[in-house]
Parts: structure tokens; sequence; C-alpha cells
């Protein structure tokens, strides 16, 4: 079966906002560039003011064109703070992309885990009713030789209705499990789901430590990283407010070029019957802004983005706290899983050695149905056990990985 988190994130439709905001914060690097603007040719008609002159008058046809261009020279660091924070928020962005994407991966995982532990638990029950079964059918015969009484055989029914009570049972939480997981996804909840053999709750040989998971955190984890990221942009957003202090230099020009056409008019004569006229201006100039008093707005403006600086840094301490007590609690979780698993390998291996012999003192007649029974329970309890301490360890792995901000432990 395909990374159930790559059908998921292959139609997440947050990757496709990114890319239309990440679009949208390349306006500031328009200020570095040079401002041209083309002016639409106008043509218009002139006639004379007065019906009589002492020259010759015509009607005329004005076309102008033009383009005017503007560079900022000097902005004070405006520009340049501007830019520096759009392209910082990109990052940011990309970050909290990067966090909403590991959530989506780690609920797709504890979905699909979901679904292998309920399909566990019902091979478990449909084990232990085939060994019920068995076991009732023996009583069955013994009750007809007479060689047990009839409050065997009615008990020995009840646990074997107790575990067909618990096949329906798992069996329900399994479907419940595969509508979750395929909502998660995304896909239909009829979707039937493909297994994948694997071995769950593998223990690795060396997991890395606390303090290695702490530091990997540190480096990977976005939340650490858009706080970084936060603060740089307190920084330039002080620069931006002191930059109100400095003046702006603008270099700018324009060009026309106008052409008037004389129509022919039937009052010349045909040599000189139309004629063309044009005419060309350009300019350049500097324009130099200097706000000397701005009713206080600017030193405003810095004291507010100094005191959004200082909030920013006063999380630093407490993100720091929650990073790390969530890599240890994950850690602390992976050591107990794995000491749980060990435990039950022995309970596992104990209730099978005491189910065979409480079976083989049943068929002697020396053991009684009651002892065969709790037998059976004990190891249907035992693997219950064991699968869930796998599952524990899966888990613990997979909220390791979400602390940290990437993949430490491969899980399927």
């Amino acid at each position: 079966m395909k990374s159930p988190w790559k059908i998921t994130l292959k139609s997440w439709p947050r990757q496709k906002a990114l890319i239309n905001w990440k679009a949208k914060q390349t306006r500031p690097f328009r200020g570095f560039c040079l401002n041209s603007k083309l002016k639409e040719p106008t043509v218009e008609a002139t006639e004379p003011e007065f019906p009589m002159s002492f020259y010759a008058v015509r009607n005329a046809n004005v076309t102008i064109y033009g383009a005017k261009l503007s560079q900022n020279l000097y902005t004070g660091g405006k520009l340049e703070s501007r830019l520096d924070i759009a392209r910082v928020r990109v990052k940011i962005a990309e970050e909290e992309l990067k966090r909403r994407k590991q959530e989506l991966i780690y609920k797709v995982i504890l979905a699909y885990y979901d679904v292998l532990q309920a399909k566990r638990l019902l091979d478990l029950s449909l084990e232990s009713m085939d060994l019920t079964n068995a076991h009732l059918e023996l009583v069955k015969s013994y009750y007809s030789l007479g060689r047990v009484p009839k409050a065997d055989l009615l008990f020995t029914n009840v646990k074997f209705a107790e575990a067909e009570f618990r096949k329906i049972r798992t069996e329900n939480e399994l479907e419940a499990a595969k509508i979750e997981f395929n909502r998660i996804l995304g896909r239909e909840i009829e979707i039937p789901i493909l297994f994948k053999e694997m071995d769950f709750g593998l223990q690795e040989a060396a997991p890395p430590s606390s303090q290695d998971l702490l530091s990997l955190a540190f480096e990977h984890r976005p939340e650490w990283k858009v706080l970084n990221f936060q603060k740089i942009i307190g920084e330039r957003k002080i620069v931006l407010a002191q930059s109100e202090f400095a003046p702006d230099l603008i270099l700018s020009g324009s060009i026309s070029k106008s052409y008037l056409d004389y129509p022919e008019t039937e009052a010349m004569a045909e040599e000189d019957a139309t004629g063309v006229a044009d005419s060309f201006a350009w300019n350049i100039y500097g324009m130099l802004s200097w706000t000397i008093f701005d009713g206080l707005r600017t030193p405003n403006q810095i004291r507010g983005a100094q005191a959004e600086l200082a909030e920013i840094k006063k999380y630093e301490r407490e993100i720091e706290n929650r990073i790390a007590a969530e890599i240890r609690q994950a850690r602390l979780n992976l050591d107990a899983a794995n000491l749980l698993i060990q435990v039950a390998q022995k309970e596992v291996e104990y209730a099978e050695e005491n189910l065979a012999l409480a079976q083989e003192r049943y068929r002697k007649g020396v053991g009684g149905n009651v002892e065969f029974l709790e037998a059976q329970a004990a190891l249907s309890k035992a693997k219950t056990d064991q699968l869930q301490a796998k599952a524990d360890y899966e888990l613990a792995k997979a909220k390791i990985n979400l602390a940290v901000g990437k993949e430490v432990f491969a899980l399927f």
C-alpha cells in the first residue's frame, strides 16, 4: 500500500494556497525596479477659434505618444526592510505548511495503526473463539459420556458466547476504524483498505537519546524556526520605522512625441493638400522629500515595533520548554513501550505453557474445566497486552517524529 499520508498530501488544498500567497509577497521587490508607464496614443481634433484670421487656418488631428520613468535612489532602508519582511513571511508560511503537514501525517499514522490494531484484535478474537469452540466440542463429548457435569457444559457455552460477543464488537471497531481512516485521507468511506504486511512494534536497536532528539528538534521543529523568523521580522520592523527619519530620493523622467496631421481640404492646392508636423520633448529631474515633523508618529512606531519584538522574545523560553517537554515525554513513552513489549512477550510464553498444561490435565481428567478456561482467558489477555504494547511503541515513534519535526523513525 502506498504511504497513506502521500495519498492525502497529493490533494491537500493548503499547498496550492501557499503558492498563491507566495506570489503576493513579491510586491515589495517592485520598489527596487525601474517604474515605467507608457501613455496610450491620444488623438485630438483642433479647429479655428475665430471665423476670421489673417493667417491660413486649417483643422488638424494631434496624436501624442508618451512615457514616464521613475526610479527610487534612496529610501533610508524602507524598501530593503519591506523586502526582508516579505521574504521572511514566505519562510514562515512554508514552515507553517510543514507543521500542518507533519500534524496531518501524524493523524494519518494514528488512524492507520488504529485499523491495524483493530484487525489484529479481530484475529485474536477469532483465534480465541476457535479455541473455545474446540474445547466446547470436547466438553460435549465428555458430557455425552458422563465424564463431566452439565455445569461444565453450560459454563463453556457461556465462554463461547463471550468470545462471539467480543468478535462482533471487534468487527464493528474495525469497520469504524476503516471509516475514520478513509475520512482522514479524504476518500470515499466505502473504499477498501489494502493492508501492508509489516513488523508491528519492531524495536529499534539504538534509538536516539533525549538530548540528541532535542538538538534535532531545535534544528527542524517548525514552531522554533517560526519564532526565530518572527524575531527577524520584529528587528526589520524597527529598522523600517526608523527609516521614516531619512529622506526619500527619486529620479524621474518623461518623454513625449506629438504628430500634427492636416487632412486634405478642398480649399487647398493639390500639392499642398496634406501635411504632417511633429515635435519631441523630454525631461529628467530628481525629487527629494524629507519629513521634518510628523506629530511624533515615527517615534511611536519605533516604540511599538520594539514592544512587539520584546513580546516575541518573551515566548521564546516558553516554546523551548514545551518542545523539550514533548521530546522528553515521547522518549519516556518509547522506553516504557519497549519494556512492556519484553514483559508482554514473557507473559505470552507463560500463558501458552500454562494453557498447554491445563489442556493436557483436562484430557487426562486430573484438571477441571474452569482451570482450562481461565488459562485460555489468560492467554487471550497476554496476547492483547502484547499487541497494545507494540501499538504503543509504534505510536511513540510517530510522536517523536512529530515532536522533532522530521522523520527520525521510518514507520512504513
